[in-house]
Order: C-alpha cells, then structure tokens, then sequence
C-alpha cells in the first residue's frame, strides 16, 4: 500500500521556516531515521491566501479533504475551468 502523504497550509509561514523543515527532515534521513512525506503550500500572509482563493478552489479544497486524490493536474492557464471540470467529474 502506498504511504500517505501529509498535506498542509500553511498561512503565516515564510522560507526561512520552510527550508527548516526541510533541513530538519535530511537530517533525521541521514540518522537513519524514518520521516514520513509531505507536501506543504506556504502563504505568506492570509491576505497572499485570500488572494488567490477563488469559491471554485474553496470547493475543490473540501472535496479532495473528504475524498483524497493521488494526482491532480492543472492547467495554470485556465484553472478555473480546470476546477469546473474536475468538478463536473466527481458530481457537484
């Protein structure tokens, strides 16, 4: 089976914390010790966040938190309508 992935927001955060919590994790990988993944997005500010949170992306967010997707792919040129489709195939 395959591991699961931690996922988090992170709102307030910076690089400097960032590169932290990467450091922190080749250091415990070089011990020999076992880190389990993550993926973390880092805003800034909650204003960087609310700047790019459309209600489409709000919704895509709460569906992929109840029903978890191993891949999800987007074109930056036209995400919403990438929303919208990924929408219209999981039924809202």
């Amino acid at each position: 089976m395959k591991p699961s992935i931690q996922k988090s927001i992170i709102v307030g955060g910076n690089l400097d914390e960032a590169i932290k919590r990467v450091g922190d994790a080749l250091r415990r990988l070089e011990r020999g010790e076992r880190v389990k993944p993550r993926d973390n997005v880092t805003f800034v500010t909650w204003s960087a966040l609310a700047s790019v949170m459309t209600d489409k992306r709000y919704e895509l967010l709460c569906h992929l938190h109840q029903h978890p997707a191993s891949r999800l792919v987007a074109d930056a040129a036209c995400p919403d309508d990438v929303v919208a489709s990924v929408g219209s195939k999981a039924g809202w």
